[in-house]
């Protein structure tokens, strides 16, 4: 029981001295406003990243549309004229791509 009485009492103790220091401080607004201030400097910075990342994606996405579409038009026109050599010759003539996956590689 003393060992009890003696933890609550020394709570007790604790508390007073933090309430007191608590009392008795004197905060700096100032830190306040500054990090206010910082806090919307960073919200504003992360708008401008989104925004940022946003367009990049866009980008990215209708460059990937263009180079399918340069891909498709290439190869459409590849097979017409493997097409007209065949048609021309009358013999199995094909021309052959130097890459399967990436045919205009050699082309820049």
């Amino acid at each position: 029981m003393g060992y009890l009485r003696w933890y609550f009492f020394s709570s007790f103790q604790h508390v007073a001295l933090l309430l007191e220091r608590v009392k008795n401080s004197k905060p700096n607004m100032g830190l306040l406003e500054e990090y206010r201030k910082r806090e919307a400097e960073f919200l504003d910075r992360a708008r401008d990243l989104e925004d940022t990342t946003a367009a990049r994606n866009a980008a990215k996405t209708n460059f990937d549309q263009l180079r399918k579409q340069r891909l498709d038009e290439f190869m459409s026109s590849f097979n017409a004229i493997s097409s007209k050599l065949k048609e021309m010759y009358q013999v199995s003539v094909s021309l052959a791509l130097l890459s399967r996956l990436i045919p205009l590689r050699h082309c820049r």
